[in-house]
Protein backbone atom coordinates (compact mmCIF):
# COMPACT_ATOMS: atom_id res chain seq x y z
CA UNK A 1 0.00 0.00 0.00
CA UNK A 2 1.33 3.44 -0.92
CA UNK A 3 1.64 5.87 1.96
CA UNK A 4 2.70 9.52 1.81
CA UNK A 5 6.30 8.42 1.41
CA UNK A 6 7.08 6.70 -1.87
CA UNK A 7 9.01 3.47 -1.41
CA UNK A 8 10.68 1.21 -3.93
CA UNK A 9 7.75 -1.20 -3.70
CA UNK A 10 5.17 1.53 -4.22
CA UNK A 11 3.64 1.75 -7.67
CA UNK A 12 2.90 5.35 -8.55
CA UNK A 13 -0.87 5.36 -8.91
CA UNK A 14 -1.33 9.04 -9.66
CA UNK A 15 1.04 11.11 -11.64
CA UNK A 16 1.11 14.29 -13.65
CA UNK A 17 3.17 15.10 -16.72
CA UNK A 18 3.70 18.76 -17.48
CA UNK A 19 6.26 21.29 -18.64
CA UNK A 20 8.49 22.78 -15.95
CA UNK A 21 8.04 26.26 -14.56
CA UNK A 22 10.62 28.45 -12.84
CA UNK A 23 8.96 27.51 -9.56
CA UNK A 24 10.17 23.92 -10.09
CA UNK A 25 13.87 24.80 -9.72
CA UNK A 26 14.29 23.65 -6.10
CA UNK A 27 12.23 20.48 -6.65
CA UNK A 28 14.30 19.69 -9.74
CA UNK A 29 17.52 19.94 -7.76
CA UNK A 30 16.01 17.55 -5.19
CA UNK A 31 15.16 15.24 -8.10
CA UNK A 32 18.75 15.34 -9.36
CA UNK A 33 20.03 14.54 -5.87
CA UNK A 34 17.67 11.56 -5.66
CA UNK A 35 18.64 10.37 -9.13
CA UNK A 36 22.36 10.48 -8.44
CA UNK A 37 22.11 9.20 -4.88
CA UNK A 38 21.36 5.66 -6.07
CA UNK A 39 23.90 4.72 -8.71
CA UNK A 40 22.73 1.11 -8.83
CA UNK A 41 21.23 1.72 -12.27
CA UNK A 42 23.49 1.27 -15.31
CA UNK A 43 22.40 4.62 -16.77
CA UNK A 44 23.35 6.80 -13.79
CA UNK A 45 26.74 8.35 -13.13
CA UNK A 46 27.61 9.53 -9.61
CA UNK A 47 27.43 13.28 -9.19
CA UNK A 48 28.60 15.29 -6.20
CA UNK A 49 27.81 18.82 -7.33
CA UNK A 50 24.38 20.11 -8.19
CA UNK A 51 23.22 23.36 -9.77
CA UNK A 52 22.06 26.33 -7.77
CA UNK A 53 18.42 27.34 -8.08
CA UNK A 54 19.46 30.22 -10.35
CA UNK A 55 21.32 27.86 -12.69
CA UNK A 56 18.38 25.45 -12.66
CA UNK A 57 16.01 28.29 -13.53
CA UNK A 58 18.27 29.14 -16.52
CA UNK A 59 18.04 25.49 -17.61
CA UNK A 60 14.24 25.60 -17.34
CA UNK A 61 14.15 28.88 -19.29
CA UNK A 62 16.11 27.26 -22.13
CA UNK A 63 13.36 24.67 -22.56
CA UNK A 64 10.48 27.10 -22.18
CA UNK A 65 11.86 29.66 -24.64
CA UNK A 66 12.55 27.64 -27.78
CA UNK A 67 15.73 25.71 -26.97
CA UNK A 68 13.79 22.48 -26.94
CA UNK A 69 10.98 20.88 -25.00
CA UNK A 70 10.95 19.41 -21.51
CA UNK A 71 8.44 17.40 -19.50
CA UNK A 72 8.40 16.52 -15.83
CA UNK A 73 6.80 13.44 -14.31
CA UNK A 74 5.42 14.25 -10.88
CA UNK A 75 3.96 12.22 -8.07
CA UNK A 76 2.22 14.81 -5.96
CA UNK A 77 4.62 17.74 -5.81
CA UNK A 78 7.70 15.49 -6.13
CA UNK A 79 9.50 15.21 -9.47
CA UNK A 80 10.17 11.53 -10.23
CA UNK A 81 11.13 11.81 -13.90
CA UNK A 82 12.23 14.16 -16.65
CA UNK A 83 12.42 13.93 -20.42
CA UNK A 84 13.62 16.52 -22.85
CA UNK A 85 14.35 17.24 -26.47
CA UNK A 86 17.29 19.60 -26.83
CA UNK A 87 17.48 21.44 -30.14
CA UNK A 88 20.77 21.47 -32.00
CA UNK A 89 22.84 24.63 -31.72
CA UNK A 90 23.50 26.70 -34.81
CA UNK A 91 21.64 26.81 -38.10
CA UNK A 92 23.44 23.68 -39.33
CA UNK A 93 22.05 21.60 -36.43
CA UNK A 94 18.62 23.09 -35.76
CA UNK A 95 16.99 20.26 -37.73
CA UNK A 96 18.15 17.84 -34.98
CA UNK A 97 17.17 17.31 -31.38
CA UNK A 98 18.71 15.06 -28.73
CA UNK A 99 16.37 13.10 -26.49
CA UNK A 100 17.21 12.62 -22.85
CA UNK A 101 15.18 10.83 -20.22
CA UNK A 102 15.69 9.91 -16.58
CA UNK A 103 13.43 8.37 -13.96
CA UNK A 104 13.85 7.75 -10.26
CA UNK A 105 13.99 4.09 -9.34
CA UNK A 106 10.37 3.93 -8.16
CA UNK A 107 9.12 5.26 -11.50
CA UNK A 108 10.99 2.81 -13.73
CA UNK A 109 9.38 -0.15 -15.47
CA UNK A 110 5.82 1.16 -15.23
CA UNK A 111 5.36 2.71 -18.67
CA UNK A 112 6.17 6.30 -17.70
CA UNK A 113 9.24 6.40 -19.93
CA UNK A 114 7.12 5.30 -22.90
CA UNK A 115 4.49 7.92 -22.15
CA UNK A 116 7.11 10.67 -21.86
CA UNK A 117 8.66 9.68 -25.20
CA UNK A 118 5.22 9.61 -26.85
CA UNK A 119 4.58 13.15 -25.62
CA UNK A 120 8.01 14.36 -26.80
CA UNK A 121 7.32 12.84 -30.23
CA UNK A 122 3.93 14.55 -30.31
CA UNK A 123 5.61 17.92 -29.67
CA UNK A 124 8.30 17.16 -32.28
CA UNK A 125 5.67 16.47 -34.96
CA UNK A 126 4.52 20.06 -34.52
CA UNK A 127 8.00 21.44 -35.25
CA UNK A 128 8.22 21.82 -39.05
CA UNK A 129 11.98 22.31 -39.07
CA UNK A 130 12.75 19.33 -36.81
CA UNK A 131 13.81 16.37 -38.96
CA UNK A 132 15.78 14.12 -36.64
CA UNK A 133 15.72 12.96 -33.01
CA UNK A 134 18.85 11.28 -31.75
CA UNK A 135 19.67 9.44 -28.55
CA UNK A 136 22.84 8.32 -26.83
CA UNK A 137 22.63 5.51 -24.31
CA UNK A 138 25.12 3.55 -22.21
CA UNK A 139 25.66 0.09 -23.66
CA UNK A 140 25.20 -1.16 -20.08
CA UNK A 141 21.57 0.02 -19.99
CA UNK A 142 19.61 -2.71 -21.82
CA UNK A 143 16.23 -1.54 -20.53
CA UNK A 144 16.66 1.88 -22.11
CA UNK A 145 18.00 0.34 -25.33
CA UNK A 146 14.89 -1.87 -25.60
CA UNK A 147 12.63 1.11 -24.92
CA UNK A 148 14.26 3.21 -27.64
CA UNK A 149 14.20 0.31 -30.13
CA UNK A 150 10.46 -0.12 -29.51
CA UNK A 151 10.06 3.48 -30.69
CA UNK A 152 12.03 2.76 -33.86
CA UNK A 153 15.40 4.16 -32.90
CA UNK A 154 18.32 2.34 -34.51
CA UNK A 155 22.01 2.01 -33.66
CA UNK A 156 24.04 4.32 -35.89
CA UNK A 157 27.38 3.88 -34.23
CA UNK A 158 29.28 3.22 -31.06
CA UNK A 159 31.69 5.49 -29.20
CA UNK A 160 33.86 2.91 -27.48
CA UNK A 161 34.97 3.84 -23.95
CA UNK A 162 33.29 7.26 -24.13
CA UNK A 163 32.33 7.19 -20.43
CA UNK A 164 34.13 6.04 -17.31
CA UNK A 165 31.92 4.84 -14.44
CA UNK A 166 33.57 3.44 -11.33
CA UNK A 167 36.70 2.85 -13.41
CA UNK A 168 34.78 0.83 -16.03
CA UNK A 169 34.74 1.94 -19.66
CA UNK A 170 31.24 2.35 -21.02
CA UNK A 171 30.40 2.64 -24.69
CA UNK A 172 27.84 5.14 -25.89
CA UNK A 173 25.52 3.80 -28.58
Amino acid sequence: MCEDVISEECVLSTFEIRSPTLDDAAAFIDYLRGLHQHVDHPGVIPRSEFPSEDVQREWITKYTSGGGFCLLLLSGDRIVGCAELTRGRGAHRMHCASLGISLLKEARGQGYGSRLIEMLHEWARGQPDLERIQIEVFHTNPGAIRLYERFGYVHEGRRVGAIKRFGESIDMI
